[in-house]
């Protein structure tokens, strides 16, 4: 991958950088006759920072080739756990590296905390409660309009590889695809996934990715495609680091086990192996990335290629004294990487939050496609091309698992607004945050029901508390069942 640091957001004076940085909540602007009018910051910063970080407007593709899109879903991945934003270790060079050419949405949210509902909304641009693809049982129908059908009604190809069995088989993701492969471990045979057999590594699903794009190359296929890699890194079961010694795998199958048992009274010892093991999974599926993005660039395929980097949800490692992911909304598993490469590599920042919600009608815009009317999202392309994005909120949901109410689920519905988020929990209590002063989401602040209910509405969502209280859900079948009990989600 070339680098443009001059383009950077490193570049910038640190005047600069100090004063986009130091302003909180809202400014305020003097006008005629001593009247003042409050600016919203976020709208104003995020449009600031757009500008300064991209320098010249960015450079323009060539109208006339279609371009190629490939989304890559990194399973469980904190948007905390990389070093661009901000995490102490140095795990993500790769991810680094991308981030230098891409536009990085900070703050980006997942529309539930697992992965079907999460990656249902992703392609359909649907709220969870719209799609309803929510529980154990449920598969996307034939009716739910995605992304990849749009871009198949336009003649790209398409091609699917996942390491994730939720969205495989019979889920209903998988049959719309040209080309489709589940990527196992050589040696699964279901059950619980305590071992390096539970799926299969990123590694393997690079390399597949990389033979089926070289061959389109060497045949010299014009048709434009749409790859989605979904990797599993750094989804439980939590590995070992390749060069950790050898008492550490015994330790890490019974850290895996205690996890998955919902046996979470975990002493200071384990909870540090625990973030060790999560780093070394979050290592391991930077050199996948490596990989790809070396063999994409070897076969000169980001010439004309927009890259979409994002994960499903994040993971909790012991926040609240809870672990895995799938029954709170805290942003520790609903805030999300989201980078977009452009193929002129240009960088940029985006402050605006934004929602997965929004992926698909961005992709379809890029491609020159209007965007179906199921769509709720929105296109971010006025920010990849420099400019500002207009303020909304953004939601997250968790429906009902199951015909009994989970006791470990915490929350039904998030809301973020800027820097303020609304949670109703499960019990019918509704809290309020102010991420700005309080980022662990620790002290619940005065909420006002009617203002959970017009920012809702705002984000395009109308509350109906029944959808979140009904035990209607679907059965899963049997291998459905083996899938679940090969994530570890059911026991």
């Amino acid at each position: 991958m070339k680098r443009r640091w001059s383009r950077g957001i490193g570049k910038l004076p640190s005047s600069w950088r100090t004063v986009t940085g130091s302003v909180r909540d809202s400014i305020r602007v003097r006008v005629e006759k001593g009247r003042t009018l409050e600016v919203g910051i976020r709208s104003l910063t995020a449009a600031c920072i757009m500008f300064l970080a991209c320098g010249d407007p960015p450079e323009p593709e060539d109208p006339t080739q279609p371009p190629n899109f490939i989304l890559i879903v990194v399973d469980t991945l904190r948007a905390d756990r990389l070093r661009f934003a901000g995490y102490e270790k140095n795990l993500s060079p790769s991810f680094d590296a991308l981030r230098s050419e891409s536009v990085w949405f900070r703050n980006a949210y997942a529309t539930s905390s697992w992965t079907l509902p999460s990656m249902a909304s992703l392609f359909t641009s649907q709220f969870v409660s719209d799609h309803r693809v929510s529980n154990w049982g449920s598969r996307l129908s034939a009716e739910h309009v995605t992304v990849v059908d749009e871009l198949k009604r336009a003649g790209y190809r398409t091609a699917m590889w996942t390491a994730n069995l939720l969205v495989a088989g019979r889920r209903g993701f998988a049959d719309r695809f040209d080309h489709y492969e589940l990527v196992e471990h050589p040696k699964f045979e279901g059950g619980p996934p305590l071992t390096e057999f539970a799926f299969g590594a990123g590694s393997s699903l690079t390399r597949h990715a990389l033979e089926w794009l070289r061959a389109g190359a060497a045949a010299g296929v014009q048709t434009p495609f749409f790859v989605y890699l979904h990797f599993m890194e750094p989804h439980t079961p939590y590995l070992c680091a390749d060069d950790a010694a050898a008492e550490c795998e015994p330790r890490a199958l019974e850290l895996n086990r205690k996890v998955l048992n919902f046996d979470w009274y975990l002493d200071s010892v384990e909870r540090e192996l625990l973030d060790e093991l999560y780093d070394a999974e979050v290592s391991r599926m930077d050199a996948a990335l490596r990989t790809l993005l070396d063999g994409l660039e070897a076969e000169r395929l980001l010439e004309n290629t927009w890259l979409i980097l994002v994960s499903d949800h994040g993971e909790l490692l012991g926040e609240w004294d809870m672990y895995m992911h799938g029954r709170t909304l805290y942003d520790a598993v609903v805030h999300v990487p989201l980078l977009v490469r452009r193929p002129s590599g240009q960088p940029g920042l985006v402050e605006i939050p934004v929602s997965l919600i929004d992926v698909a009608p961005t992709i379809l815009d890029l491609a020159g496609l209007a965007a179906p009317g199921s769509f709720h999202g929105r296109s971010l392309r006025p920010a990849l091309d420099g400019g500002a994005l207009v303020e909304r909120p953004v939601v997250s949901e968790l429906m009902p698992l199951q015909a009994s109410l989970d006791p470990r689920q915490k929350h039904f519905v998030a809301v973020m607004d800027g820097h303020e988020k609304y949670v109703m929990r499960s019990d019918g209590v509704l809290q309020r945050f102010d991420l700005a002063s309080d980022p662990d989401e620790r002290y619940a602040l005065a909420a006002r029901r009617n203002r959970f209910e017009e920012l809702l509405e705002a984000a395009g969502l109308k509350f109906d508390p029944a959808a979140y209280t009904s035990r209607e859900v679907s059965k899963p079948t049997p291998d459905m069942r083996e899938g679940l009990k090969a994530l570890g989600y059911i026991q």
